[in-house]
Protein backbone atom coordinates (compact mmCIF):
# COMPACT_ATOMS: atom_id res chain seq x y z
CA UNK A 1 0.00 0.00 0.00
CA UNK A 2 1.46 3.50 -0.84
CA UNK A 3 0.24 6.40 0.36
CA UNK A 4 0.42 10.22 -1.04
CA UNK A 5 0.10 13.78 0.69
CA UNK A 6 -1.17 16.68 -0.83
CA UNK A 7 0.05 18.75 2.07
CA UNK A 8 1.19 17.60 5.44
CA UNK A 9 -1.20 17.62 8.53
CA UNK A 10 1.06 19.04 11.81
CA UNK A 11 -0.47 16.58 14.04
CA UNK A 12 -0.12 13.67 11.51
CA UNK A 13 -4.46 13.51 11.42
CA UNK A 14 -6.39 13.01 8.03
CA UNK A 15 -10.03 13.87 7.58
CA UNK A 16 -10.75 12.12 4.31
CA UNK A 17 -8.84 9.43 2.44
CA UNK A 18 -8.96 9.07 -0.91
CA UNK A 19 -8.76 4.93 -2.20
CA UNK A 20 -7.81 4.14 -5.32
CA UNK A 21 -6.34 1.42 -7.76
CA UNK A 22 -2.59 1.08 -8.05
CA UNK A 23 -2.37 1.53 -12.03
CA UNK A 24 -4.94 4.76 -11.59
CA UNK A 25 -2.61 6.36 -8.60
CA UNK A 26 -1.89 9.39 -10.06
CA UNK A 27 -1.37 13.00 -7.98
CA UNK A 28 -2.33 15.05 -10.79
CA UNK A 29 -5.28 13.01 -11.79
CA UNK A 30 -6.28 12.56 -7.89
CA UNK A 31 -5.85 16.32 -7.60
CA UNK A 32 -8.23 16.93 -10.31
CA UNK A 33 -10.75 14.57 -9.83
CA UNK A 34 -10.94 14.48 -6.15
CA UNK A 35 -8.69 16.57 -4.36
CA UNK A 36 -9.83 20.12 -6.16
CA UNK A 37 -13.28 18.88 -5.29
CA UNK A 38 -13.08 18.62 -1.56
CA UNK A 39 -10.77 21.79 -1.53
CA UNK A 40 -13.93 24.27 -3.57
CA UNK A 41 -15.95 22.39 -0.63
CA UNK A 42 -13.61 23.88 2.22
CA UNK A 43 -11.42 21.00 2.90
CA UNK A 44 -7.54 22.15 3.10
CA UNK A 45 -4.99 19.50 1.41
CA UNK A 46 -3.68 19.09 5.21
CA UNK A 47 -7.11 17.19 5.41
CA UNK A 48 -6.58 14.77 2.33
CA UNK A 49 -4.55 11.69 2.16
CA UNK A 50 -4.61 9.16 -0.83
CA UNK A 51 -3.91 5.36 -0.64
CA UNK A 52 -3.82 2.63 -3.23
CA UNK A 53 -5.59 -0.35 -2.42
CA UNK A 54 -4.63 -3.83 -1.85
CA UNK A 55 -6.53 -7.07 -3.79
CA UNK A 56 -6.73 -10.55 -3.00
CA UNK A 57 -6.27 -13.32 -5.75
CA UNK A 58 -9.88 -12.57 -6.64
CA UNK A 59 -9.09 -9.05 -7.61
CA UNK A 60 -11.17 -7.84 -4.80
CA UNK A 61 -9.98 -4.98 -1.99
CA UNK A 62 -11.63 -6.36 0.95
CA UNK A 63 -11.67 -4.09 4.43
CA UNK A 64 -9.78 -6.82 6.29
CA UNK A 65 -6.55 -5.34 4.17
CA UNK A 66 -6.71 -1.93 4.99
CA UNK A 67 -4.21 -0.99 7.98
CA UNK A 68 -5.31 0.58 10.77
CA UNK A 69 -8.95 0.42 9.99
CA UNK A 70 -11.82 0.57 13.39
CA UNK A 71 -12.06 -3.48 14.48
CA UNK A 72 -15.51 -3.77 16.11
Amino acid sequence: MRHLLFEEAADGKYSVAVLSKDIAFDKYALRKYYVDSLNQQGLPDNEIIAFTLDYNENGKAPVKFIPGRPTT
